[in-house]
């Protein structure tokens, strides 16, 4: 199988083969190629999230695509959801939602997401400005500043990644956030010591 698309800055193309049980997956950028938005003034927004069905298979990936910020947090939000669902996964769709919508702090920049064949972990990514200070971003009150575009999309109140906490960790999961490479954020939520 092979996808070709742009994302992040370059137009790649991504081939997923299959031989004797295992996968294998490249990526090439695509030179001379130039994708330009229907509507020049208006930035198509885009994630990825990926899943595979059972740990011996190779991952699927879903591209979520829009123009206008709402509908594409909708459709990432949902196609995201209904995986988990799908699942029987422990981690609450309410927590799912809420690191969705902070992907609007880096302006969904290189967003992705990863489900595990399991749906005990939720990996949510971008390539934004990052979180500074990881440990006070998961306590109320604490919040960036997400561009003026999306900011719609935020209650600005502080209190995603806290609520996000606690949900986690009262199930017995566990949160963790870190530097993505090359700049930006990764927040995993993995609920398998708790199951």
């Amino acid at each position: 199988m092979k996808l070709s698309f742009s994302f992040f800055t370059k137009p790649f193309s991504v081939s997923v083969s299959s031989s004797k049980g295992r996968c294998a997956v490249s990526v090439r950028f695509l030179q001379h190629r130039s994708v330009q938005p229907a509507e020049p003034w208006k930035e198509k927004l885009q994630a990825v999230v990926a899943y595979q069905e059972t740990e011996s298979d190779c991952p699927r990936v879903v591209i979520i695509e829009d123009e206008e910020p709402k509908p594409f947090l909708e459709k990432l939000v949902s196609t995201t959801c209904s995986l988990l669902e799908s699942k029987n996964s422990p981690i609450p769709a309410l927590v799912a939602a809420e690191l969705l919508t902070n992907l609007a702090h880096a302006g969904f920049q290189g967003a992705a997401v990863t489900i595990s064949a399991d749906g005990n972990r939720l990996t949510v990514s971008d390539h934004g400005p990052g979180i500074e200070d990881k440990e006070k971003a998961l306590l109320f009150g604490y919040y960036g500043k997400a561009p003026e575009r999306y900011s719609p999309l935020l209650r600005g109140a502080g209190t995603g990644l806290p609520v996000v906490n606690h949900l986690v960790t009262s199930a017995g999961g566990r949160i963790t956030i870190s530097d993505n490479l090359g700049g930006g954020t990764v927040v995993t939520v993995d609920m398998s010591t708790g199951v």
